[in-house]
């Protein structure tokens, strides 16, 4: 087994640990709040997230080293996103108009994100299935984000540009993997983690305010999980496993947004 294997086991383990515990956290909220639908959303979704990290512990450590078939992990993952999307779905509440600007962004980046991971996997339905909830994810989002003002139209630009820099650098690495293709792929992550820790002080910055925007911390953290977790998609070898790292963070944000946002309203 090799180290980086071993280092992953670790982070795996430390990442279960900080689930239970928000799992644990999340159950008491249902007994402490009238917002019960958002806490049972919200707590299934790290349920979800749970199963899928047991199963690739277990897999990684009874077959370690090597890749992950058609899994159960995977169908864990989905129903996360989509608990996730729920929990949006009732933050934003009865507002139905469609975003035309966040649907197409969200379409396209996600598409090509897809497209990606087909090349990369040569698994097409897998991929195509498991990367829908993604485009609606990132649309709630990019709505919620823009109904509360959580961002200005400076910085969503900012954000947008610096993720299809990533993306676009990875397309290249992808495509010259056999040349100047790991150099490419290096250069890419400093524009990764810089929009990771843009986003990472905006999320901050909300939760210590004492009244921000309408459910601007859910949106906000739940915008760094889904960066998070395409980085994640995006990264290899030990970069890989600093972004687990990275995602750990971004789940104990996401539940003291979770809570900030019971602690704010009901349901609207």
């Amino acid at each position: 087994m090799s180290f980086e294997t071993v280092f992953g086991n670790i982070i795996s383990i430390l990442s279960l640990i900080v689930t239970v515990s928000i799992i644990i956290l999340s159950v008491r909220k249902l007994t402490e709040t009238k917002n019960k639908v958002l806490s049972v959303f919200f707590t299934f979704a790290m349920v979800s997230y749970f199963m899928s990290e047991v199963y690739y512990f277990a897999y990684n450590f009874l077959i370690p080293d090597t890749r992950m078939p058609f899994a159960a992990n995977e169908i864990a993952e989905a129903s996360m996103i989509l608990l996730l999307c729920a929990v949006l779905e009732t933050t934003l509440g009865k507002e139905k108009k469609i975003n035309i600007p966040a649907f197409i962004f969200s379409t396209v980046f996600i598409g090509i994100n897809i497209v990606l991971w087909i090349f990369w996997s040569d698994e097409w339905i897998k991929n195509i299935l498991f990367g829908l909830p993604y485009i609606y994810f990132l649309y709630l989002l990019i709505k919620g984000v823009t109904k509360t003002k959580a961002a200005s139209g400076k910085e969503l630009i900012i954000a947008a540009v610096l993720s299809f820099v990533s993306l676009t650098g990875e397309a290249i690495a992808f495509a010259t993997q056999d040349t100047f293709g790991p150099t490419v792929e290096i250069c890419c992550y400093p524009f990764m983690y810089l929009l990771w820790i843009f986003i990472l002080v905006k999320v901050i910055k909300s939760l210590r305010k004492e009244k921000a925007n309408q459910s601007e911390s859910i949106y906000l953290s739940f915008t760094l999980h889904i960066w998070t977790m395409l980085l994640m998609f995006m990264s290899a070898d030990i970069f890989y496993n600093i972004a687990n790292i990275m995602y750990i963070i971004v789940l104990l944000l996401m539940y003291l947004a979770f809570k900030k946002e019971l602690s704010e309203d009901d349901i609207r």
